[in-house]
């Protein structure tokens, strides 16, 4: 994962809400920050019983858009055909 991060993608979607559920997880603003510091919905109708969050989509949607691979650990995500490179990385 860690060579990932230097040509990584995030969307401020999902920058969003992994910066809230590190937050609910007991770290301070500022840690999160320093943490995601190190980072550089036309899907929806498509998986409907994916179970997909808006940030879920909104990665998928920038993977498409940029012609990138999705890299999540979601399991379920292998089960998605929609034309997009996806790594599940455990």
């Amino acid at each position: 994962m860690e060579e990932r991060l230097a040509k990584a993608l995030v969307s401020a979607v999902n920058y969003h809400d992994v910066f809230a559920k590190l937050l609910d997880r007991g770290l301070s603003a500022e840690e999160v920050a320093s943490m995601l510091s190190e980072l550089g919905s036309a899907l929806r109708s498509s998986t409907p019983t994916a179970g997909l969050s808006l940030g879920d989509r909104s990665c998928l949607a920038l993977a498409l858009h940029r012609e990138a691979t999705a890299v999540t650990t979601d399991r379920a995500w292998e089960k998605l055909d929609i034309g997009i490179v996806l790594e599940v990385v455990r």
